[in-house]
């Protein structure tokens, strides 16, 4: 469950390697569209690269504050820990 990402380098140059391992996991990204300091493209772009690799699995929550640390924004949730708890690896 990625919280604000940062899955690109400064270059453009992607830092996760191995897409294809996990790809078929489910995941759910967290991300808040006015963050300055992990730019919000960082997840879009990571989930377009893991749906053309077949990933169907991937959930998102995007939220508008203009923060970084959305940490409780993101785990505050039930629903998040009920989905959590739901899943096998």
């Amino acid at each position: 469950m990625p919280v604000c990402g940062w899955f690109y380098a400064g270059n453009g140059n992607r830092m996760v390697d191995k897409l294809e391992n996990i790809k078929d996991k489910p995941m759910w990204f967290f991300h808040s569209r006015n963050d300055e300091t992990g730019p919000f493209n960082n997840s879009t772009k990571l989930i377009k690269e893991l749906e053309s690799l077949g990933a169907k699995n991937i959930k998102t929550r995007w939220f508008d504050e203009p923060l970084h640390d959305i940490t409780s924004l993101a785990y505050d949730s039930a629903d998040v820990w009920e989905w959590l708890y739901s899943k096998k690896l």
